[in-house]
This record gives structure tokens, C-alpha cells and sequence, in this order.
């Protein structure tokens, strides 16, 4: 009600100052730093939902897509205003309006440039800090369950306090520390206490690093770095490349003349996630059969394709038998499937089109690995992080 009533009646230099002010006042001057680690989140996200659009064929012919869309779009949109990219937020805007509008032309030739120009952003912004080999795990356990007891209180002066106490950790424990602490300055407790609870459990499992693993033509110590030296995401992530590369591989093992156009989407979107794990020598092969393919150059394509479908192939069961062996070494606490609180937290999340809540119900449900869910939270962990918003609510409602 006041946001209804009263932010959202002010004019929108006067809200950005508020914002500004309130950030300097509860980080002291770390309000930069604050607004780009928010914006990184927010670039992520809508990377991940236009790459996912370029993929397809039919984008934007049904009104999900559209909204989607227009909604990632608008999120962006306010994330690069507030780190002072008006340029950008501009076309962020006439992309969003084009959304609403239905004005599928407008997107289709806009969004490749847009995203591109999101992608080199966030590659400048991202962090490059070296991560940090002594922390200690013990004395970090012991302040996050002082903070879970300050949160329970809503002492929002003494949780920042001990936040800002917490100097040497690792890149993990930063990005862990800084939700907990945006959640606090937006007095959100509850959900800055689960963070915190989650995040000592996970320090109270022994892991075996997956940098001691090897997948041959996987260039494991790179994706590591690539997400920050969190393994549970990059583990995520290594988990839906086989799934998804699997069942691209099957639809191109026949090649003719009048299947060049959906051979050629294929391809890129191997090359694609192939070359975002650094698996380069896939990545690059399946960019030289997408330029034949766009080229009409049929001889190439038969000559390489079988070769190709081969190396993918075993890098798919490579990956997968590292998979394995990672979680018999560190083994997760096992459920039937998920309970059925968090899939009704999870389900009005989606239905409100609350990334947020949807996100801190699935690091709920991630915590255990589903003995008969039949597929169920990997399915959940894709959609969420596709959007796929009314998909989830559906398959929820049943």
C-alpha cells in the first residue's frame, strides 16, 4: 500500500535519490559496489532468457513468450538506469514497450544487438578478485548463526555490523554474504535468516573440489572461474549441458536440404552452451558446421557431421561420469521428492512472477537429492531459471 500510494506517485529522479541515499546511508559509500552486484544478478538472469529466445524457432508467436520477455526486459531496464547506463536502459525500454505492444518485428531485430551489448557490459563489470584458500569455516558457521538469531530480533544495525566484521572468505561466501546483506537492508529477515542457514549447511558438508576431476576436452579450471568458484551452480550447470546437448545431438544425426534451417539453430545453440563450459574444441566444430549450414554447404556438413555427433557424444558421458562420481564422493541428504510446503511456496512465487521467492524456494528444495521425483527439481531448476513461469504453475496445479 505504500508503494501504491506513495513511491509510486513520485516522479522518477526523486525515487532513484531515495534509493541512492538509502544505499549510502546503510553501506557506507559501498553504494557502486552494492548496484553492481545487483545489476550481475539481473544481466545473468536475462542473458540466460534471450539466448533461450534465440534459440527458438517460433519465439515471441505466443503470449507467454511476450511476457517473459517484456518482464525481463523491464528488470534490466531499471538495473542499468541505476548503475548510471542510460544509453542502454533506453533501448531496454523501447525493447520493453515493443513487448507490450506485440510488436514482434521490433524485437526480432533489436534483441541480438541488445544482448550483445548486456554481454560486453557485464563482462567489464564482473569481479575478477582471486578467491581466498584459508577461511575459516568454523569461525564463519558461528557468525552466520549469531546473524540468524539477530534476524529473528530484526537487529538490522548488529547483522550488518558482523557482515561487515567477515573479511577473509572465499568468492562463494562474498556473493552468500552480500544476498544476506541486501536482504537485511531491505528488512527482509526471514529470507536473510534462511540464506544464512542454508549457506551453514553447506559449510558443514566436507566436498571434494570438482577442480580435482577431469573430462577430457573440458577445461574444468576455467568454468570454475567462470562462476565465481561456486561449485553447487557449476555443478548445475555441467548437469543441464549434458541433458540439453544430449537431446540436441539425437536431432541432427540425419542431414538433408530441407532440414539446413533448424540444423543451423541446433548447432549454434551447441556451440553455444559448448563454448560458455569451455568445452572449446566442441564449440568450435559446431561453429564451423553452423557457418557450412548457413553457407548451404551440404558436402561439409556430411563429411564432418558423424565425426562431430562422436566428440559431443563423449564429452556428454565424460561430464557425466564425473557427475557421478562427484555425488558418490559427497553424498547429498536423499528425499522421496520435494515436500510439498516448499513446492506451494515455489508455486506462488511463480504465479506472482516473483524471481526472488522463486529463487530462495528452490535453494530450499536443492538442499536433498530426490530418490523418486521422477526429474521433478532439475525440471524446476531449469524453468525458474528460464522464466518458464506459467509452465511451473501449471505442472504444480495438477
Amino acid at each position: 500500500m505504500l508503494n501504491k500510494f506513495v513511491r509510486d506517485k513520485q516522479p522518477p529522479e526523486v525515487i532513484e535519490a531515495a534509493r541512492k541515499q538509502n544505499y549510502s546511508a546503510e553501506t557506507n559509500g559501498d553504494t557502486t559496489t552494492q548496484l553492481q552486484e545487483s545489476f550481475i544478478r539481473d544481466a545473468l538472469r536475462t542473458i540466460a532468457v534471450l539466448e533461450e529466445f534465440g534459440r527458438k524457432s517460433n519465439r515471441f508467436e505466443n503470449e507467454e513468450d511476450l511476457r517473459r520477455f517484456t518482464i525481463s526486459i523491464h528488470g534490466i531496464k531499471s538495473s542499468l538506469e541505476n548503475i548510471g547506463e542510460s544509453k542502454l536502459s533506453k533501448s531496454a525500454r523501447k525493447l520493453e514497450q515493443a513487448g507490450r505492444d506485440r510488436n514482434t518485428g521490433l524485437i526480432k531485430t533489436s534483441a541480438p544487438s541488445f544482448l550483445n551489448e548486456l554481454q560486453i557490459l557485464l563482462e567489464k563489470l564482473k569481479p575478477k578478485e582471486e578467491d581466498c584458500a584459508d577461511e575459516d569455516i568454523g569461525g564463519l558457521r558461528n557468525k552466520l548463526l549469531v546473524i540468524q538469531g539477530m534476524c529473528d530480533d530484526y537487529d538490522r544495525k548488529g547483522a550488518l555490523a558482523l557482515l561487515a566484521d567477515i573479511k577473509n572468505c572465499s568468492k562463494k561466501t562474498k556473493s552468500v554474504l552480500d544476498q544476506i546483506k541486501e536482504h537485511i537492508l531491505h528488512s527482509e529477515f526471514d529470507e536473510a535468516k534462511n540464506e544464512a542457514a542454508a549457506y551453514v549447511v553447506d559449510l558443514s558438508q566436507i566436498k571434494t573440489s570438482v577442480l580435482n576431476k577431469k573430462a577430457d576436452g573440458l577445461d574444468i579450471a576455467k568454468g570454475f572461474e567462470q562462476y565465481n568458484g561456486d561449485e553447487r551452480t557449476y555443478l548445475k550447470v555441467l548437469r543441464s549441458y549434458t541433458a540439453n546437448v544430449r537431446s540436441m545431438l539425437g536431432s541432427i544425426e540425419v542431414v538433408d536440404e530441407t532440414k539446413l534451417a533448424d540444423y543451423e539453430r541446433t548447432v549454434h545453440s551447441i556451440k553455444g552452451t559448448s563454448l560458455d563450459i569451455f568445452a572449446e574444441q566442441v564449440g568450435k566444430n559446431a561453429m564451423d558446421l553452423e557457418n557450412a549450414a548457413r553457407a548451404g554447404d551440404l558436402d561439409y556438413i556430411r563429411k564432418h557431421n558423424l565425426a562431430f555427433l562422436e566428440a559431443a557424444r563423449k564429452l556428454v558421458s565424460d561430464i557425466e561420469a564425473m557427475l557421478s562420481a562427484l555425488e558418490a564422493e559427497n553424498p547429498m541428504p536423499k528425499k522421496a521428492r520435494p515436500d510439498s510446503e516448499v513446492l506451494s511456496k515455489l508455486l506462488a512465487a511463480c504465479k506472482a512472477y516473483d524471481m526472488d521467492a522463486a529463487d530462495a524456494a528452490m535453494a530450499e528444495i536443492e538442499r536433498y537429492k530426490y530418490e523418486s521425483d521422477d526429474g521433478l527439481a532439475d525440471w524446476l531448476r531449469e524453468s525458474v531459471d528460464m522464466m518458464n513461469f506459467a509452465q511451473i504453475v501449471q505442472k504444480l496445479s495438477v
